[in-house]
């Protein structure tokens, strides 16, 4: 194969891996607390896992990882809209009964008297258990997640922080995000961390920067387009001019 080519064609698969990434953060970038995903292309080092090829270059793939750098503080109306200063995530349980962390405060307190994600996530105190708030009455909730209703202790806000989150959890199939394998939480808020109440935490996807990055990998595209093209109209004229 034309190394030309070859590397023509690596260049526009890393592109196109980029782009889908790209187009992922401008989806959601209006969702509360979401973390920006960054796409990082190695040398291929392993074999069994890798393509490579000494003559014709390497095809590298793409690693996700994600920015966790605190987003923006936006005021709410709603006395369940959290957000966390700091390190920290809420813990919630899934439908499927595993527990996931977020930094999407947005919580509503369904027809059950359980705090929940707008999707029907459960929130967990610091106990694991669910949050049930009574009917009525003023809630409200301390910079440490103490929460009170009309004066009277209901509990507190489970949250939990990671050492190394971009290595410590992945994204799930909710949203949110999950421990990897074996990896496990530190409890609590990080030392620093505040909790704000009729608050939300934007995300830290910069809309503007992303449809830049959108508009330069679409013109890296079409310029290796360009050298497969040349490349294929260059190889075919050495052949007939090999082979009169």
């Amino acid at each position: 194969m034309n190394v030309g080519i070859y590397q023509a064609i690596n260049g526009m698969l890393n592109q196109w891996e980029h782009q889908n990434t790209v187009s992922a953060n401008l989806s959601r970038s209006a969702i509360p607390g979401a973390r920006a995903e960054i796409q990082t292309f190695g040398s291929m080092l392993n074999h069994n896992s890798q393509l490579q090829d000494p003559d014709k270059g390497t095809l590298g793939l793409h690693e996700k990882h994600y920015d966790f750098s605190q987003g923006p503080l936006q005021k709410s109306d709603s006395p369940y809209h959290l957000a966390i200063e700091g390190r920290a995530f809420f813990s919630v349980l899934e439908p499927e009964g595993q527990t996931s962390f977020t930094r999407n405060g947005q919580f509503v307190r369904g027809t059950d008297t359980l705090l929940r994600t707008t999707d029907g996530a459960m929130l967990l105190d610091v106990f694991g258990a669910t949050i049930s708030i009574p009917d009525g009455g003023e809630f409200v909730v301390s910079r440490e997640g103490m929460i009170q209703v009309d004066g009277q202790n209901y509990g507190q806000i489970g949250t939990a922080y990671f050492q190394d989150p971009s290595q410590q959890l992945a994204l799930s199939k909710f949203g949110r995000f999950e421990a990897k394998g074996d990896q496990e939480p530190v409890p609590g808020l990080a030392v620093g961390d505040t909790l704000s109440q009729y608050t939300l935490e934007g995300s830290n996807i910069k809309p503007v920067e992303e449809m830049i990055h959108m508009i330069q990998l679409t013109r890296a595209f079409e310029a290796n387009q360009k050298v497969v093209k040349e490349s294929d109209r260059l190889t075919e004229e050495l052949l007939r001019i090999a082979n009169p």
